[in-house]
Parts: structure tokens; C-alpha cells; sequence
């Protein structure tokens, strides 16, 4: 779980960007990592208030990290 100190942080640091976000569609890709996932949590946390629109979109990149069954599947 995130405490709250390092969400405001981050709010804090990317206001000028979330506010240039107001009324737009924001897509987001992710690699469903620690990193990206937060930062997904974090614009999720914030889309309301900010007053904007958002999809997140996994990012299956690089191709040699997945499985050949699963590269077959799902990529293309």
C-alpha cells in the first residue's frame, strides 16, 4: 500500500501536466510493473479532479520476455 506523503509528492510534481489534461482522453500504456502500476493507481486517483478521460493499455514490449505460447496468443 502507497502512503499518502508519496502520492501528494507526485501530485505535486506533475500538476502543471495534470492540468493541461483537463477535458482530454488520456491514453496510458503499461507494462503492468511496479512502476508503471502506480503510476496508473496514480492518474486513476487523480482523473476526477483533474476533470479528465483515461484508458490504460498494456504494453507487451519487449517480445523476448514473454513465452512462445504466450507470444503466439497475444501478440502480433
Amino acid at each position: 500500500m502507497i502512503t499518502s506523503h508519496v502520492f501528494d509528492k507526485w501530485e505535486h510534481h506533475n500538476k502543471e501536466f495534470l492540468e493541461k489534461c483537463r477535458g482530454k482522453y488520456v491514453a496510458v500504456t503499461f507494462s503492468a510493473g511496479k512502476d508503471s502500476s502506480v503510476c496508473l493507481f496514480f492518474l486513476l486517483k487523480v482523473k476526477q479532479k483533474y476533470g479528465f478521460d483515461m484508458g490504460g493499455f498494456l504494453y507487451a514490449y519487449p517480445r523476448h520476455r514473454y513465452s512462445p505460447g504466450f507470444r503466439d496468443i497475444a501478440l502480433p
